[in-house]
């Protein structure tokens, strides 16, 4: 296994002195000696090779990266073999931070950002964004539009789908390393999209929405003449700037996912029809200006991930609208659940169609204090999704607090104890869907701006879940249940999951008759469910109680 390790090492310094355009042949040699290696030991390449040396590596070979794309060489199977190449020894580098934008985001000194606007409504954001607007401007400098799609879409390459869940990142390269290096493709990597009728009625420049072909750059330049917005998935993997402001903003606001897609829409024209988000969106405008119209939340709980959908105009016409005009170098923060839509129009209004509600001009605090009247040639912003997995909402940590009191009350684990702990789980869900909507809330103990009133908060839920959870039972689909809660395999002591799931489903949802035993647990756990169950490292020994009750 050492001299494999050697021979790796050898052969990764000497590809990042090889390359060029007239020795291709033999630096795709000695790619394919190296991904004959990786077959067999990657996973020993990301657990043994010293840190030090992947980041040399690492960097040398990223260099020969931006030589390739940025002169339009290699072929298809050099790239996508380098490609693989970099994904591996990137896989558990730490990303250092960047001297000019270091942990700062745009929510610097937002407290009361964080009282009010978190979740509950739209916010228009320009204090303290200077200095992450001069880092994000400097990765994407404003241009010609023809120009700027090259430098956006000519050095970019697909980044494949991959499970959200997956914990191992060596099964983690392993879903995507076939697909790395390949192209942009459509819909996966980047969409087209203009609206022309209306607010939902959205337009693909490919024929059958296009989905899987490949996307050049002439295809995004004479789209964008035609009038469709280029909207480009992933930035977090493209920019190191956007990666690491993704990753800090993430902390700040306690939430393991923030993904960002940059925008680049022509004068005079709207790309996606007026919709809500399943997460919450930080949209901030690099260059020109765009108008947002905002309404009401669209739904009465906040939507969970992979729940996206239009807003029909009838609702729409019903709704009072609220109206900002966003200028370079501000922010604007939309909930999701907030239907929504922008364009580059003088009035906000790309179509024809009647029987828009009354507009409720400047509801949003701008930056110039009024609504200009005139917009720049192009517009371009990008968007950071803060995407809230259900394991990091509220109802998430509830169902950890509750798997880690029965690891302690019940330690045995017999059939009728899980029985009744997949019951609670089961109550837990249907719950955040009808009585209690506060559960779909983002989880705030990680949140360092309001880590002091989860403790709080929790005890707020745990009473709730008490005087609601009869009426919750009675309103449980177990299939739904059961797919919303898998990730909950993932815990220690979950090993007979699907099982109690069906148990559970089978025993006593179908039947609606709930065991005396379960009103039993249920009751045990509202008086002695513990916050600090679901917030320490490890489970709780068996009947070793933390001090201190909810």
């Amino acid at each position: 296994m050492d001299y494999f390790l050697s021979l790796f090492i050898s052969l990764a310094d000497s590809l990042s002195s090889a390359w060029n355009c007239d020795i291709e042949e033999h630096f795709g040699d000695a790619l394919r000696v190296a991904d004959s290696l990786l077959q067999e030991h990657y996973e020993v390449t990301i657990q043994r090779v010293p840190r030090e040396i992947a980041c040399t590596s690492y960097s040398k070979l990223r260099r020969v990266w931006k030589d390739i794309l940025e002169g339009d060489g290699g072929s298809t199977s050099t790239r996508h073999l380098l490609a693989k190449l970099l994904a591996l020894l990137g896989l558990e580098l730490e990303l250092p931070v960047s001297k000019n934008l270091g942990r700062h985001t745009f929510l610097e000194n937002s407290q009361e950002f964080f009282e009010k606007g978190w979740e509950r409504s739209p916010a228009v954001i320009t204090n303290g964004t200077g200095r992450v607007f001069e880092a994000l401007r400097k990765d994407f400098p404003a241009q010609d539009s023809s120009e700027l799609l090259r430098t956006l879409v000519g050095a970019s390459i697909s980044c494949p789908p991959a499970s959200s869940d997956e914990l191992d990142p060596c099964q983690l390269f392993k879903e995507i390393h076939d697909d790395l290096g390949r192209p942009l493709i459509y819909q996966q990597d980047i969409r087209l999209v203009k609206c022309t009728t209306g607010d939902c009625v959205e337009q693909h420049y490919f024929s059958r929405n296009g989905e899987g072909q490949v996307v050049r750059v002439e295809d995004c330049i004479k789209a964008f003449e035609l009038g469709y917005t280029v909207a480009v998935r992933g930035i977090e993997f493209r920019s190191k700037v956007v990666a690491e402001l993704a990753q800090s903003l993430g902390f700040q606001l306690g939430q393991a996912s923030i993904g960002a897609n940059l925008y680049l829409t022509p004068s005079n024209a709207q790309g996606l029809g007026r919709h809500y988000d399943d997460h919450c969106v930080f949209v901030v405008q690099l260059a020109g200006k765009k108008r947002w119209s905002i309404n009401p939340a669209a739904t009465v709980v906040l939507p969970r991930l992979y729940a996206p959908r239009l807003v029909p105009e009838a609702e729409v016409q019903s709704r009072e609208l609220a109206d900002t005009l966003l200028t370079e170098g501000s922010v604007l923060y939309i909930p999701r659940g907030f239907a929504h839509r922008a364009s580059t129009s003088e009035d906000g209004n790309t179509s024809k169609s009647p029987g828009r509600g009354k507009r409720k001009q400047c509801t949003l605090e701008t930056t110039t204090g009024n609504c200009p009247t005139t917009t720049s040639k192009f517009s371009l912003h990008l968007t950071f999704g803060v995407e809230v997995e259900l394991p990091f909402e509220w109802q998430g940590f509830i169902h950890i607090a509750l798997h880690l009191w029965f690891l302690r009350e019940n330690p045995p684990q017999s059939r009728d104890s899980r029985l009744c702990k997949t019951l609670l789980h089961f109550t837990v869900w249907s719950m955040a869907d009808n009585a209690v909507k506060e559960l779909r809330k983002a989880c705030s103990v990680a949140m360092p701006a309001t880590y002091n009133k989860s403790h709080a908060t929790f005890k707020e839920l745990i009473k709730k879940i008490a005087s609601h959870a009869e009426e919750s039972e009675r309103a449980i689909n177990g299939e739904e249940c059961a797919a919303g809660l898998s990730w909950l395999g993932h815990l220690p002591g979950t090993q007979s999951l699907e099982t109690d799931f069906k148990l559970a489903i089978n025993s006593t949802i179908k039947e609606h008759r709930f065991p005396e035993m379960y009103v039993t647990a249920r009751a045990n756990f509202v008086e002695r469910a513990l916050y600090d169950d679901a917030i320490q490292d490890k489970p709780p020994e068996a009947h070793q109680r933390n001090a201190g009750t909810p």
